[in-house]
């Protein structure tokens, strides 16, 4: 396995040349080094297009390379660049004459034309063309230098997105059931001025999954209800997924300033046992911490509503131990409905449920991840704790034929032994794009870059070992 990649990386065994070893510290970054931030740099660095930019400046390429009959198909010239240049650059000045606010919504909103996602896309493959002194390879330098953006800036946040979802949902629901459906068990009696609260409490318990029982369609309206469930499920994974991927935590700056509580706090020489303990309690400790926090607000805002001292009908006060009832099936989502409810709370309960739905997702998402990273965990663990020795030279070396371990094989075997690549979905499949790039029939060699060919060094590959000269 590993000796593929390292002919990927080496010249070959008639010229071969050490100066990609690590000799000492002094001499800098190695060629691993090098090389991992020169990708890194790329990838950070690539140009946001939107899809339909992206596709057109494809085709005009294509259509360019076809018209010139270029030797690859795939090729455009300097020359063509400047002259998409120029159209590009005149179409977004006749844009901004025509439409004076075109240029105020770029800067203020950040939403741009087409046409300058292509003039921008055009300037940077003309300074990719300059650096390389070749043909744009324009397919592989769209993949690779610039990625797909929303066409609206604030649909591009996961949580933004979730969030425009979940407003829209608020802003249907009354407007459905209080405006389209005029239902009375749901919005009430509409003269009231009311029936928009009742429809947006009508969504907020629907959507946190909730349910009092408070709120129902009914039966005459079974098949409206079942697709409204339906709807409020998709809405709700959205939001879920939104809180889980975020793993945002109001109190982790707390944590750490106050109470210097943090999994990555473990000084490195501590047992493994102490670390795994640790990372299981801060993120245990961040659960509850946001549970009780959530409830406190839910109990005081009940006794505010149902206290005593509040002026409602008698009989319906709360007392503390229903309070606490009541927040607890709230932010856990079960919502029995088995006690009566003011209906002055109903403003508080729409964003209250929102925030028990956020605490829900959050909570997935910590125990989701918790395993993962204490296997992880694990994995830095006992590879931190390698020593330069005969079995790890034999583990991690790729070529038999030679008896040293360069910084390739180590960096692909420490990725493997860390779990961040295996071998059936990463490297095969990367070896297969290189057999396929290379054009190899089954040896060992390198590709050259003079003769942009496959250059074969004469040992024949079987099943990813050396078996021997051809």
């Amino acid at each position: 396995m590993s000796t593929e990649v390292d002919n990927l990386l080496t010249t070959p065994p008639t010229t071969v040349s050490y100066s990609h070893r690590l000799k000492s510290h002094e001499e800098g970054e190695s060629a691993v080094e090098r090389l991992a931030a020169k990708i890194e740099h790329r990838r950070g660095n690539r140009l946001g297009m939107t899809y339909d930019a992206r596709l057109q400046l494809e085709t005009m390429c294509h259509e360019i390379a076809l018209r010139n009959n270029c030797d690859n198909p795939k090729d455009v010239r300097k020359e063509d660049l400047l002259l998409l240049r120029k159209l590009f650059d005149s179409q977004v000045i006749g844009q901004q004459q025509r439409n004076p606010l075109l240029r105020w919504r770029e800067t203020w909103l950040g939403i741009k034309t087409t046409e300058k996602y292509l003039l921008e896309a055009v300037d940077r493959a003309l300074h990719h063309v300059e650096e390389t002194q070749d043909c744009l390879h324009f397919t592989e330098w769209i993949a690779l230098y610039s990625k797909e953006v929303h066409k609206w800036p604030w649909m591009r946040n996961e949580s933004a997105n979730a969030f425009l979802v979940v407003v829209a949902f608020f802003i249907l629901t009354p407007i459905l059931f209080c405006q389209v459906m005029r239902d009375r068990n749901i919005c009430g009696d509409p003269s009231s001025g009311i029936s928009w609260l009742n429809g947006c409490y009508m969504a907020s318990v629907t959507l946190s999954t909730v349910g009092y029982g408070d709120v129902t369609v009914g039966k005459d309206n079974v098949y409206i209800g079942t697709a409204y469930m339906i709807v409020s499920v998709c809405v709700s994974i959205t939001a879920f997924s939104a809180a889980a991927g975020d793993a945002f935590s109001p109190l982790r700056h707390f944590y750490k300033t106050y109470l210097r509580f943090d999994e990555e706090d473990v000084a490195e020489g501590a047992p493994l046992s102490k670390k795994l303990w640790r990372i299981r309690l801060f993120r245990c400790g961040e659960i509850f911490a946001h549970f009780v926090l959530l409830n406190m607000v839910g109990v005081i805002a009940s006794r505010f509503f149902h206290g005593n001292w509040s002026s409602i009908e008698e009989g319906s006060q709360w007392t503390w131990g229903e309070s606490i009832y009541w927040s607890i099936q709230s932010t856990t989502t079960i919502g029995y409905g088995d006690i009566i409810m003011s209906p002055n709370m109903k403003l508080f309960q729409i964003f209250y449920l929102c925030l028990g739905t956020w605490f829900v997702g959050d909570t997935l998402g910590k125990l989701q991840t918790l395993k993962t990273d204490m296997e992880s965990l694990c994995r830095q663990f006992a590879w931190e704790k390698r020593e330069v020795s005969k079995e790890m030279i034999q583990s991690d070396q790729g070529r038999t034929e030679d008896p040293k371990l360069d910084q390739y094989e180590f960096v692909v075997a420490s990725l493997l032994n860390l779990g961040k690549i295996d071998l059936k979905h990463d490297i095969k499949p990367i070896m297969e794009k290189y057999r396929s790039l290379a054009k190899s029939s089954g040896t060992q060699g390198y590709i050259d870059l003079d003769s942009n060919r496959w250059i074969s060094t004469g040992i024949k590959v079987q099943a990813d070992k050396v078996i021997g000269p051809s």
